[in-house]
């Protein structure tokens, strides 16, 4: 295969992979959706991506439901 057609694969399957996670998380709040997705092996930024903040945002809000999670 070309590179320029595995090129066009991975950006295609990169869209795929935000409409699902999109759809998975939709009425999630940020601390548990970014919980849900990061164990999907998505990156914070994606994340943030997907829930239209930032990648630092997505970090402490996953610390803070961790936190929640410990707790009970």
């Amino acid at each position: 295969m070309s590179e320029k057609l595995l090129n066009s694969i991975d950006s295609k399957l990169d869209i795929l992979i935000k409409l699902v996670a999109v759809a998975a998380v939709r009425d999630k709040p940020l601390g548990e959706g970014a919980s849900l997705l990061a164990g999907c092996g998505l990156d914070r930024n994606v994340i943030a991506e997907i829930y239209n903040t930032t990648p630092n945002s997505v970090s402490v809000q996953k610390s803070v439901a961790k936190k929640r999670k410990n707790q009970r």
